[in-house]
């Protein structure tokens, strides 16, 4: 029989037991959980010097150069601002959903910045994030239960602090709001392997739209929530293979952007996946390493905040039957890929290594800790409910305060977009074409002067004309070359899919310079312009059709198969 929180912690928090008490102290939670993200929009997410966000020059520039692509009808890929003008496959192998979302956000609001773009979107993600835990938990318990859990999902201090600040981890957002959407579908498929197999399927290929790595690292989480939900062995057999299809049905479904990634993936540099700064065994949790700074210690607290609050109450609730076993077992193995014990996997593993970090795994500790303490909390004495209300508004109050403190002092949208637009910082490392990086450019990065002297010691100097660096391109970049002859090398990073044609319209030979790993041409005679302009490759082509092929068999699935069946009259 189901309690409602809004009776128990009524009773405790305010001493009258009216339904309206529970279902304000829910209510409060779940704003209190949008309101730090309406704090960092206000206060504004720092992109430049001390304190800034990690990510944040880098989500900005991607959004200015997405929108300005899809404003000339060019599916982004390719971005022109990159590296300084070199370029960067950035949309190859980068998700490109939470982009798609901010577009959106910026025609819903025409007259703001991008940076303000980027931190509106942040909002609405976690409005979304409150709005499908609620969707999830509330099968299971009451509604006033289950908005409490949403807002304490979003008080977590990965969720409401670690992603959106410390790191503007744009892309993973978006991918913490679709996350309770997975393990709904597992709920709705239990004991029905092809309801499963749908619904994982479009929470899959949904996921990797928005956040690749949250899609590897959580889909094991859930196949260990599915299984262990069933009650024999056969049918734990069933769902097993029913998320393991699933998941490789939503992979094909966002086969548009992951086909050519896989197959590109080995023209950009394995360097960054597997330096110091990437590897795992520098990024475990709750390590004497992590110890040793503040932002280790910030990440520690995000891990031990959710369990001990979990431990705390989830034990009685564990003992009365309120919390499933495969809640405890799924939260398990998110907590083991976070800790040193489960190195073996990260270091043998192709999937988990992409994924770069444990921290990955967040996401999933933060929500299963988060469903358990809902589930649990109306079970507890007076004094645990009240101790563990008190910490979630105690976690939304420290993180409006950190927003505020090291914010950049709610500066005006325009002037953070600049910001972000000069910082070296709004490269990923990792992007560098293997061509490019094989010649030293790579290692170069951290420092952009040796950047800029390597750049004029290896372009062509005859060469004048860069692309547009505003973020409006069609793809095209216009070189002027009326004082060259012979191979020519332009100062764009050499990647497949580059096409060039001369002024009077003459196809040419684009290649890889053996020196540098920039774009090289062999001009003409009498040639005055070059324009390079990226074609879709076949593998692009590939992939689009994968994405069509496996979406029309699923809506066709659906029809066919999961449609109600109406008895016929005799």
């Amino acid at each position: 029989m189901r309690t409602a929180i809004g009776k128990r912690v009524g009773v405790f928090w305010t001493g009258r037991s009216d339904l309206l008490t529970g279902w304000a102290i829910a209510g409060i939670t779940a704003l209190l959980g949008i309101l730090v993200a309406v704090a960092q929009y206000g206060a504004g997410v720092r992109v430049n010097g001390p304190g800034a966000a990690h990510d944040g020059a880098f989500a900005v520039w991607s959004f200015i150069q997405f929108r300005g692509d899809l404003a000339f009808g060019y599916i982004p890929r390719w971005s022109v601002a990159g590296f300084n003008g070199l370029g960067s496959p950035l949309f190859f192998f980068y998700p490109p959903g939470a982009f798609y979302a901010a577009v959106l956000t910026g025609l819903l609001a025409p007259t703001l910045s991008p940076a303000d773009v980027v931190a509106a979107t942040e909002i609405l993600f976690r409005i979304l994030a409150v709005c499908t835990f609620f969707a999830w938990l509330r099968r299971r318990t009451s509604p006033a239960q289950a908005l409490f859990g949403g807002g304490f999902y979003a008080l977590m201090p990965w969720i409401a602090l670690f992603d959106p600040q410390v790191r503007l981890a744009f892309a993973e957002t978006a991918g913490i709001a679709v996350l309770p959407l997975a393990f709904l579908a597992a709920d709705l498929g239990k004991g029905r392997p092809l309801w499963l197999f749908f619904g994982t399927a479009l929470t899959t290929g949904l996921l990797t739209l928005m956040h690749v790595p949250t899609m590897v690292a959580n889909s094991g989480v859930l196949l260990t929530y599915a299984a262990l939900a069933e009650r024999s062995v056969r049918a734990t057999i069933r769902s097993t293979l029913a998320v393991i299809a699933g998941v490789g049905f939503g992979l094909a479904m966002a086969g548009y952007m992951l086909v050519p990634a896989l197959v590109l993936l080995p023209s950009i540099t394995s360097a960054a996946f597997w330096d110091a700064e990437h590897r795992p065994d520098g990024n475990y949790f709750l390590t004497l390493e992590s110890l040793r700074s503040q932002l280790g210690i910030l990440s520690d607290i995000c891990v031990l905040a959710p369990l001990l609050l979990a431990v705390l109450v989830g034990a009685r609730g564990l003992r009365a039957g309120r919390i499933p076993v495969n809640l405890v077992g799924s939260l398990s193995v998110a907590c083991f890929f976070l800790l040193p014990l489960s190195s073996l996997f990260w270091n043998h593993l192709l999937p988990l290594r992409m994924v770069q970090f444990p921290g990955r795994f967040m996401p999933s500790v933060s929500l299963l800790a988060s469903s358990i303490i809902a589930l649990s909390l109306p079970g507890c004495r007076a004094g645990v409910q009240r101790l563990v209300i008190g910490v979630a508004w105690a976690m939304g109050v420290f993180a409006v305060v950190f927003a505020m403190y090291y914010g950049d002092g709610a500066s005006p949208g325009r002037k953070r977009t600049a910001d972000a637009t000069v910082q070296w910082r709004a490269n990923a490392p990792e992007y560098v074409p293997e061509a490019a990086a094989s010649k030293g450019w790579f290692e170069r990065m951290p420092d952009p002067e040796a950047f800029q002297e390597q750049l004029e010691r290896m372009r062509s100097p005859c060469v004048s004309g860069v692309s547009a660096l505003d973020g409006a391109t069609d793809g095209r970049q216009t070189f002027d070359v009326s004082h060259c002859s012979g191979p020519v090398v332009l100062p764009v990073f050499f990647f497949p899919g580059w096409t060039a044609r001369s002024d009077d319209g003459q196809r040419l030979t684009v290649r890889a310079d053996d020196k540098s790993g920039l774009v090289t041409v062999d001009l003409p005679s009498q040639a005055e312009r070059i324009t390079l302009r990226r074609s879709p490759t076949q593998i692009e082509l590939i992939g689009s059709l994968t994405s069509l092929l496996s979406i029309s068999i699923l809506a066709g699935f659906a029809v066919g198969v999961l449609r109600p069946k109406h008895a016929h009259p005799a």
